[in-house]
């Protein structure tokens, strides 16, 4: 069993700096039906809770695509708030601390880095270390796997689960308030769009399991689970496989609220060679350096990095020496 797995995640005082927090931003129509009538819900999401308090994260933010017609009453998110609060998480609602923070996480979406080389540009030009991270999804942008590398290169899921644990390493050691959009954590990528909405971004259900409408709904016939998915990115295919998105996902996560120098850390972009992604988060006399290869081909770096050092590796049974693999990923103490 992953470590993990094993440790409790700390949870952050509400009054700590938005640094500290990881946010779980959910859709709530793509998220879990809990009426069966085939739209996402508050009762689905509350019965979804004590998933996110595994998977370890602080708050709920609220978000809602551009198709969505969701108007959630007072009663309602009086209901959830007291649910996530019993759970540690707190629910981010219109006129707390944090919700002026939505328009600058809007800003800052992945369309920006529509390409490995644009998000390696701007990550080798140094981020601003503001409050929150500097790369997000948004709900109406394409999910992060699928718009850098693109739908024809993740035809199996061995290369789509390299992708997505590579951006999660980036996004989790990054300075700012950590933002996963439902389904990130997953590996999710976008679901096929009908020819005759070519022009639209297809939406994305949350996948519980593999069974009718991926345990999103009970309601039989609903046309609202894209089947080219592949078996394998559920929720419940994910949990109980050590080597899973999810469960590195959960050991970013930890290791994120373990580490003072991925909280607060000063950033300092290293070497600026594409296709390698190289910076440092130094925080007093700590430092952390992160590596990553952006790229489907094997690289070679300048860098002889010690096993006792490493702190995560996305590849974890492989540490070349002076070479970095496919989409692979690497925190280490320098």
């Amino acid at each position: 069993m992953d470590t993990a797995k094993k440790q409790n995640t700390k949870k952050i005082d509400q009054k700590l700096w938005p640094s500290h927090l990881i946010v779980y931003r959910v859709n709530v129509p793509l998220f879990m039906d809990g009426n069966e009538d085939g739209v996402g819900d508050i009762d689905g999401l509350i019965s979804k809770l004590d998933y996110l308090a595994e998977l370890g994260v602080d708050a709920i933010w609220l978000i809602k695509d551009k198709a969505s017609k969701l108007v959630l009453s007072d009663v309602e998110l009086d209901k959830l708030d007291e649910a996530s609060k019993s759970r540690q998480i707190q629910l981010i609602r219109k006129g707390t601390n944090l919700d002026h923070l939505n328009d600058m996480a809007m800003a800052n979406s992945w369309r920006k880095y529509s390409s490995p080389r644009k998000l390696h540009a701007f990550l080798m030009r140094g981020i601003r270390s503001g409050m929150i991270n500097p790369i997000n999804e948004t709900p109406d942008s394409s999910r992060l796997t699928s718009m850098i590398f693109g739908k024809a290169k993740l035809l199996d899921k061995e290369q789509i689960d390299k992708v997505a644990k590579l951006m999660a390493t980036i996004s989790l050691t990054l300075p700012g308030m950590v933002g996963i959009n439902q389904g990130q954590e997953l590996g999710l990528v976008d679901a096929r769009k009908h020819w005759l909405h070519a022009g639209e971004r297809s939406k994305t259900h949350m996948r519980w399991t593999d069974g009718l409408n991926a345990g999103f709904s009970e309601k039989l016939g609903a046309d609202m689970v894209d089947p080219t998915i592949t078996i394998g990115m559920s929720v419940s295919d994910q949990e109980s496989d050590d080597d899973s998105v999810f469960n590195y996902y959960r050991q970013m996560i930890v290791l994120r609220k373990g580490n003072l120098t991925l909280q607060d850390g000063k950033y300092y972009p290293i070497d600026n060679r594409m296709p390698v992604v190289d910076y440092l988060r130094s925080y007093g006399s700590e430092s952390v350096r992160v590596v990553a290869n952006l790229s489907n081909k094997a690289v070679d770096i300048n860098i002889h990095i010690k096993a006792d050092d490493v702190l995560i590796n996305t590849n974890r049974t492989e540490l070349e020496k002076g070479r970095l693999l496919p989409y692979q990923a690497i925190v280490y103490k320098v």
